[in-house]
């Protein structure tokens, strides 16, 4: 039954994929224009303008990583399982590495490819954890993947009050040296999804 389904490893491994994943979302699109307008002083127009490449990237690659994914599957030199866990871990790491890179970043061109980047290595989520859930059981995928969006939409919920503490402590979100903290707690997301994606997850 399902309540017996949720208390194995390989189950968990995609709910907290599914926790890490909404929380680098969730940080990207929702406080990346905060960072442009506040940060680096950039008028609302313009960074609203420069969130649209994030979202173009983002569709694309998500076309991108199936085919890819697919073909390494039907190939035979990967099993299922190695796919889930090489793409799941590219969109953890690459997103996680990508924003932390923001700190170091100068000028709006520059942090714009490195946002689009990083929202780009999202997409690999497509061929890892997210189609974990169809693998794992025919007749309970709707009910995990609504259990996991609601495990995931928590870790939403905490998004803006870590960022706001963070922001808080290092001076407000005005001073960019403040925004250290916050894109560090999107790395550490990244690697906690990973390695517990990688260590727990199954395809059966």
């Amino acid at each position: 039954c399902f309540f017996r389904m949720v208390c194995i490893p390989s189950v968990w491994a995609v709910f907290m994929g599914q926790i890490c994943f909404n929380y680098n979302r969730y940080l990207m699109y929702n406080w990346i224009v905060t960072y442009y307008t506040d940060g680096l002083q950039i008028p609302v127009a313009e960074a609203g303008a420069c969130m649209l490449w994030p979202n173009v990237m983002d569709a694309v690659f998500s076309f991108g990583v199936g085919v890819v994914a697919d073909g390494l599957a039907r190939s035979g030199k990967m099993s299922r399982l190695a796919v889930r866990r090489l793409f799941s871990t590219l969109g953890f790491l690459g997103t996680g590495v990508g924003v932390l890179m923001l700190v170091w970043a100068e000028g709006r061109v520059v942090v714009t490819v490195i946002v689009t980047v990083a929202s780009a290595m999202q997409a690999c989520h497509n061929a890892g954890f997210k189609s974990s859930y169809g693998d794992l059981s025919v007749r309970y995928a709707g009910v995990l993947r609504g259990t996991g969006n609601m495990l995931g939409t928590g870790s939403s919920f905490v998004v803006p009050l870590l960022a706001a503490a963070f922001l808080d402590a290092g001076g407000g979100s005005s001073v960019r040296a403040a925004w250290g903290a916050v894109f560090q707690s999107a790395l550490a997301c990244g690697i906690i999804g990973a390695l517990s994606f990688f260590a727990l997850a199954a395809t059966e």
